[in-house]
Order: C-alpha cells, then structure tokens, then sequence
C-alpha cells in the first residue's frame, strides 16, 4: 500500500512543478499518474503489480509434462528348441524357431531355449554351440543351452522351468519325465503351437 500513495504524492508534487515550470505535456502525464495511483491505493493494489499486469508479456501455459507408459517387467520363458524347430513341415528348420522367439519377446517375455546336443547336426553338419547359435536367434550365449552329449534336454527343461518358474514352449509332454517333477508338476505349463500354413499359432 506505500506504492501507491508513494506514486500520488510523488505525481501531484510533480505536476504542480511542471505547470509552475511552463510544461502543460510534462503536468498533464502527471496528473493522469496521480489519478492511476488513487485507484491503485483505493483498491488495494500494488503498483508494481498494476504496472506488471500492464506491460509484462502473458504468461504462458504450462504444457503438460508427457506422461511416460509404465515399464513391463519381462517374464522369463523356457522354450524346447529341438521340439519347436520341427514345427513348420515337420523338418528341422530355424524359421519356426525364430519366430515363436520374436513372438516370446513380443509378448514381453525373456527366451531360455534348450537344445539337445545333436542341434548343430539337425540344422547343419556339425556340432554347434551357445556362442554359434545365438547370432542366428538373434539372443545372447547365456539365453541358449546345448545340453552335454548324451544327456537328454527333457529334465534340463522342466528344472529351468521349475526353478524360474517359467512356462515351457514345445509340443511335447513330457510324460517320461513329469514324475520327476510331480511336486512342480501342476505348476509347470506348457504352451502348445503349430503352423496353419505359412501362419504361427501359438497359444501366448
């Protein structure tokens, strides 16, 4: 409230010099000061309120901040690899591989793929490892295992699954081994496809 009534004396003061000095422009812009502050102070308002509100630029909305999506935390997957290789034309081939692992991961899933040791011998003619296979499944090393020769992958996949508590994608059953894992056995799903065409369908 000092302001104002600071800018009325200051501009009555003003003027009365101005018509005394033989300025009439110089009074009259005083005397329209004088009567901007006595509203000013009679309604409370600062000056420098009234004089921002005048001359300074409007102020801009805020723009929303862009909400961001929540981050889905990807699952992890076992998948029979030398079961799902046979699934297109009932031959060993990569491409129905690969595309149940695009599928996996399109679905926010992390892949585990287990192969029997002869893999390299079905899509290729000689033995192939975790490190030779991942570039061609478009997964790391350590998201590929090739059991040991001579050991089936059956029990190797059902104790990942078990142990990540992960479902298992292959068409096989299991039957020779689910007793095995009979505690777990109700917990362990497994996730049927097949090939209609040249179209995937996979129960994902």
């Amino acid at each position: 409230m000092r302001i104002p009534f600071i800018l009325l004396v200051g501009s009555v003061i003003g003027a009365i010099t101005a018509f005394t000095l033989n300025q009439p422009d110089l009074a009259l812009v005083l005397v329209f000061t004088a009567i901007a502050a006595l509203i000013l102070a009679l309604r409370g308002i600062s000056a420098r309120d009234f004089f921002r509100g005048a001359f300074s630029r409007p102020r801009r909305a805020a723009r929303p901040r862009p909400v961001k999506p929540p981050v889905r935390r990807r699952k992890p997957v076992v998948i029979d690899g030398s079961n799902v290789i046979h699934w297109r034309r009932n031959l060993p081939e990569l491409l129905p591989l690969q595309r149940v692992i695009a599928r996996a991961k399109a679905a926010h899933y992390t892949p585990l793929v287990i192969f029997d040791a002869n893999i390299g011998y079905k899509i290729s003619d000689h033995y192939m490892s975790e490190a030779e296979l991942a570039p061609l499944l478009g997964l790391e090393p350590d998201q590929i295992q090739v059991v040991d020769r001579g050991a089936p992958a059956d029990p190797e996949i059902l104790r990942h699954a078990t142990r990540l508590g992960a479902p298992v994608i292959t068409n096989d059953r299991y039957r020779d081994w689910l007793d095995q894992f009979a505690r777990h056995k109700r917990g362990i799903k497994l996730i049927r496809g097949h090939y209609k065409g040249q179209r995937l369908v996979l129960d994902l």
